[in-house]
């Protein structure tokens, strides 16, 4: 989604008071003066209501992933875990489906143990990743807050310049530098948030890294469950670990590119699942 000018000024001049007495409250106004002026569409003024209202901090995820740029002050560093979680959950479900298959349990029966392992293994997934998130934020916002004691106070500075300034740089670089992040908010590192004291991480984000580890476990899960749906016999193990290796390979397109070992270890383990409980079944 783009916001039109006219809406982001609004929505920024609506956060730049909500930061008031922050760094992040020039931050704000430096990208609104950027934008030019005029009546705001329905839409753009809900959301500046909505920023008005006591919790508003949980509406900066939502306006971030609706496209508003200049949010970066108020993300959380991306879970490093969310791609290990999709392929634990693979991982479990095709051992589990190779165990049942081997058993020679019904069809209803395992397509009930996949559901409540997707089920409990997702609630538990976004327990831990919302758990980690919210020790991650304490921690940048208490380093943040030893770094803002050494800085000069946000009423002292005169806008993003100021704290540039402030921050070590000259004059003309942090005025060429405050031209560059306004007109393009999103070329700003997480070093720099930090220098200037714009790192402040919502609450929101905490929820929606809660939430993003529970779908990882459960679309994990889902790849490789899918084929219950679709055949009762035991050949549903085959597009069953296509499933797993699927969930290998979108993992790999967004890591650096790494050995298949962990993928034929994950292949090789349901396999033995399902040899262990054909075994066990025939005895």
């Amino acid at each position: 989604m783009r916001f039109p000018p006219a809406d982001a000024r609004h929505l920024h001049l609506h956060l730049a008071d909500a930061a008031s007495g922050t760094p992040c409250q020039w931050w704000h106004l430096e990208i609104a003066a950027r934008h030019q002026a005029g009546p705001a569409s329905a839409p753009a003024r809900l959301l500046g209501t909505l920023l008005r209202w006591p919790g508003s901090a949980w509406m900066t995820p939502l306006l971030d992933r609706l496209g508003l740029p200049g949010l970066a002050p108020y993300r959380l560093p991306p879970p490093a875990q969310r791609l290990q979680r999709a392929e634990d959950a693979a991982l479990a479900a095709a051992c589990l489906l190779g165990a049942l298959a081997g058993l020679g349990s019904l069809n209803a029966t395992r397509e009930m143990l996949l559901v409540l392992l997707a089920l409990l293994g997702g609630l538990a997934a976004a327990w831990q990743s919302g758990w980690q998130a919210a020790r991650q934020r304490r921690e940048l916002l208490q380093q943040q807050a030893a770094r803002a004691a050494l800085l000069t106070p946000s009423e002292s500075t005169l806008g993003l310049t100021g704290l540039l300034v402030a921050a070590g740089q000259d004059y003309a670089t942090a005025l060429a530098r405050t031209e560059q992040l306004a007109l393009q908010p999103s070329q700003v590192s997480r070093l720099e948030l930090a220098q200037l004291g714009l790192t402040m991480p919502a609450r929101g984000e905490v929820a929606w890294q809660a939430m993003q580890g529970g779908l990882s476990w459960l679309l994990g899960a889902a790849a490789v469950a899918w084929p219950c749906w679709l055949t009762a016999s035991r050949w549903q193990f085959i597009p069953a670990l296509l499933g797993l290796l699927l969930v290998h390979f979108v993992s790999a397109a967004e890591r650096p590119r790494q050995a298949w070992r962990r993928p034929l270890q994950h292949l090789l383990a349901a396999m033995v699942c399902l040899a262990a409980g054909s075994l066990v079944h025939w005895l």
